[in-house]
Order: C-alpha cells, then sequence, then structure tokens
C-alpha cells in the first residue's frame, strides 16, 4: 500500500512538472511571437517616417484605432489595461480635437473618469 501511494505521489508531481514545461514553452513561444511582430510594426512605422509618408501612415492607424476598441473591450472588458490602452485612445482623440467615430463613442464615453 505504502508503495502505492509513493508511486502515485511521483506521479503527480512528474505530471505537475511536465505540465508546467508544456505551459511555459508555449508561453514563450506567445511571448517570442508577440516581442517580434511588434518589432516588425516598429520597422515599418520608421520606414514610412523615414519616407516622409508620416501622413499616410497617420491616416492609416486611425484608421484601425475602432476596430482594436471594439475588440478590446469585447474581449478583455473592464480589466486594468484595457481601461489604460482605451484612456489613451480617448486622450489621443481629445488631444488632437478628432470627432471620435460613432462606433466607438459609447465605449469610450463608458470609461471611468480620469483625475
Amino acid at each position: 500500500m505504502k508503495q502505492k501511494v509513493i508511486l502515485f505521489l511521483i506521479g503527480i508531481v512528474l505530471g505537475g512538472l511536465v505540465a508546467g514545461w508544456l505551459v511555459s514553452s508555449s508561453w514563450k513561444k506567445q511571448f517570442e511571437i508577440d516581442y517580434c511582430t511588434d518589432l516588425l510594426g516598429l520597422v515599418n512605422t520608421a520606414s514610412e517616417i523615414r519616407f516622409s509618408r508620416h501622413a499616410d501612415l497617420g491616416t492609416y492607424i486611425e484608421s484601425k484605432l475602432p476596430m482594436y476598441v471594439t475588440v478590446v473591450d469585447r474581449e478583455f472588458g473592464q480589466s486594468e489595461a484595457a481601461v489604460s490602452a482605451l484612456t489613451g485612445v480617448k486622450n489621443f482623440y481629445m488631444m488632437h480635437s478628432l470627432p471620435v467615430p460613432v462606433e466607438i463613442k459609447p465605449i469610450l464615453d463608458a470609461l471611468p473618469a480620469q483625475p
């Protein structure tokens, strides 16, 4: 009986170690993909600025903001990171005196007031 308990505990420990290794390796791979994708985005942004196409780049990025706002609101709700990102978008529109697109206005208006 004692031997079965010991084997069971060893199995639990080994299973936990394997599961931890699998989770950490998949997390590391996702971090690698995200980091490298961000790097490529920065390279593209720098290239557009160097080619004096900053106005086109700004227009392109602004056109994508509503989609990103909608996804962040739907997927992440009122998490701290989501509220911070959405507040940044709201501040962008206010800072540049731009009209907030109709499809995201309710989302940005529902954000908590900033001190």
